[in-house]
């Protein structure tokens, strides 16, 4: 189950509350940002210019649908593969633990310190997430890996140079 990640369906909002974006951040006027129109309100004839992808951002909480469908799939897997998270939010932990007390096999990879560190039933590599995911990627999709150029941006997007060997940041973060 992916909790937050790339090319999600999005979810309009109406908002009774003012945003509180710093888009100054950006580089850009708020002046002349300009929102894009959400495609399934424009298809339904609404206009609503307040829209997220259908995932769940660092810090926000799970809906009950998304937190009973993540227990229920840990429920019926036969083991848990955890790529590239420090386990830094209580969801995401609860899931770790929920697995244990279900007698799954556990794997976690992950560079530095995370809160599944020490538990038992949890083997742990200390290897950077991305180098395995492409060449998971690489050997699962085969000439489509080279060809697709959707798969392409995936494959070479984010932190594409590691940091320097003598890099001492191994603190938990919330990505990894």
């Amino acid at each position: 189950m992916v909790m937050y990640g790339y090319q999600y369906p999005c979810k309009a909002f109406s908002l009774t509350q003012k945003l509180q974006v710093a888009i100054e951040h950006l580089g850009i006027s708020y002046e002349e940002f300009t929102v894009p129109d959400c495609p399934t309100c424009l298809s339904e004839g609404r206009m609503n210019n307040v829209h997220k992808p259908d995932l769940v951002f660092f810090g926000e909480s799970l809906s009950s649908e998304v937190k009973d469908r993540s227990f229920r799939d840990i429920e019926l897997s036969d083991r848990l593969l955890l790529i590239g998270t420090t386990l830094a939010t209580y969801s995401a932990f609860r899931l770790l633990k929920s697995a244990i007390e279900h007698k799954k096999p556990v794997l976690m990879v992950n560079v530095g310190p995370s809160r599944a560190d020490g538990m038992e039933g949890v083997e742990k590599l200390d290897i950077a997430s991305g180098l395995i995911i492409r060449e998971v990627a690489t050997a699962v999709l085969g000439s489509r890996s080279t060809q697709d150029a959707i798969v392409q941006q995936m494959l070479t997007s984010g932190i594409v140079k590691p940091p320097p060997a003598d890099d001492d940041d191994r603190s938990p973060r919330a990505a990894g």
